[in-house]
C-alpha cells in the first residue's frame, strides 16, 4: 500500500520551466502527523479497517483522523480519493498498482501528471481471487499465485511492465536523474547585495558631495 498525493508543479529556474514532481509527504508517519494533509481511504476496505482497529502508533493516528472526519477521509470510491488528492489537502491511501491505474488514467484524461506516490509502502502486499465456494480451482489458484511471487515474476511485473508504462514516473525520473543546471537565480542573492551596495553607495557619495557644498559656502 502507498500513500497517494498531490504534485505542486512549479519552474525551476527562470530558464528552465519544468515540473517539480515532489510528493508532500514521503512517509506514512509524515502523513499521520501532518497538520495540512488529511489520510482519506475508501470506506469499508481493508485500509480504513486496519486503521480503525489500531490500538497504538502511526495506525492509530490515522484511525482517529479517520474517526474525527468521517465525511471528507472516508469516501465511496476511488475517483473522489483522487479529486481529494488533486485538492492537495489529502493523501489517498490505496494498493500500489491500483494507484498507478489510477494515476495514469487521470494523466490521460487532463493531459498532465497531477498526482504522485509517496515513497513509503506501509504493509506487504496480498492478492485475492473471488471464487465460489469450495472450488475446484482454489488450489491451482493459490499454487501458482506462490509460484508466480517465489519466482519474482510478480515484481517484475509491477516494476518493468507498469511502471515503465506509467508516463509521470517515468517523466518523474528522467527529470530527477538530469544534472543539475546552474542558472542565474542560483547566484541572484549576488545580484540583491551588489544593487544595495551601489545604492549606499551612491546615498554617501550624494551625501558627501552636499557636506563639502555646504562646507564651502561657510568658507565664504
Amino acid at each position: 500500500m502507498v500513500v497517494f498525493i498531490y504534485v505542486y508543479t512549479g519552474v525551476l529556474t527562470a530558464l528552465l520551466a519544468v515540473p517539480n514532481y515532489v510528493p508532500i509527504i514521503n512517509t506514512l508517519d509524515e502523513l499521520a502527523t501532518s497538520s495540512t494533509i488529511k489520510p482519506v481511504t475508501i470506506k469499508s476496505t481493508a485500509v480504513d479497517d486496519i486503521m480503525l482497529n489500531a490500538k497504538n502508533g502511526t495506525y492509530k493516528l490515522i484511525g482517529d483522523t479517520f474517526r474525527k472526519f468521517p465525511n471528507e477521509t472516508l469516501v465511496a470510491n476511488t475517483l473522489v480519493g483522487v479529486q481529494r488528492a488533486v485538492e492537495g489537502k489529502y493523501g489517498f491511501l490505496e494498493p500500489r498498482m491500483s494507484l498507478l491505474s489510477l494515476m495514469e488514467n487521470d494523466r490521460k484524461e487532463q493531459n498532465s501528471c497531477r498526482v504522485t506516490l509517496a515513497k513509503q509502502t506501509f504493509y506487504p502486499r496480498a492478492f485475492a481471487y473471488l471464487l465460489p465456494k469450495k472450488s475446484p480451482f482454489k488450489d491451482a489458484f493459490d499454487r501458482q499465485i506462490l509460484l508466480l511471487q517465489q519466482y519474482g515474476f510478480i515484481i517484475h511485473f509491477q516494476t518493468k511492465i507498469v511502471l515503465q508504462s506509467n508516463r509521470c514516473l517515468l517523466l518523474k525520473k528522467k527529470v530527477r536523474s538530469r544534472p543539475p543546471i546552474f542558472t542565474l537565480n542560483h547566484v541572484s542573492s549576488s545580484f540583491v547585495i551588489l544593487v544595495f551596495g551601489f545604492a549606499v553607495s551612491f546615498l554617501c557619495f550624494v551625501f558627501e558631495n552636499m557636506w563639502n557644498f555646504i562646507d564651502y559656502l561657510y568658507d565664504l
